[in-house]
């Protein structure tokens, strides 16, 4: 119990200095200036509705961006909305099926298999 408490507040610490860090960055101010928050980060953090917010930003500017669809559909799952998970990859399938090279591509198609097969045992 004790090292999950640490890991908990490890967790919370890190997220404060990260806002933090964002903040004095918006303003211009000191080393954190031109740092911008990483999707990756929140998710890592647990923080999947800041993350998906980001990622869902980042396909707004390019709807065949592969790591953010991959990142929406990882947070998707965490957040237990596993039938946004199918339905992001079933729009998004040509997308992930056709990324530069063969051995990337089938990287992505079996993440997002993985993700589906689960969402769709959990519905």
């Amino acid at each position: 119990l004790p090292s999950r408490l640490f890991h908990h507040q490890a967790q919370d610490m890190a997220y404060s200095v990260m806002a933090s860090a964002d903040e004095i960055a918006a303003l211009g101010g000191g080393s954190w200036a031109g740092v911008q928050m990483q999707e990756s980060w929140l998710a890592k953090l647990g923080s999947w509705s800041e993350a998906l917010a980001m990622y869902e930003g980042k396909l707004d500017e390019n709807p065949e961006d592969v790591g953010a669809i991959l990142g929406c559909i990882r947070c998707l799952d965490a957040r237990g909305e596993w039938r946004k998970v199918i339905d992001l990859a079933k729009r998004n399938w040509h997308a992930l099926s056709y990324e530069s090279g063969e051995a990337q591509s089938k990287r992505y198609l079996r993440k997002t298999t993985k993700f589906c097969a689960e969402a769709a045992w959990r519905l």
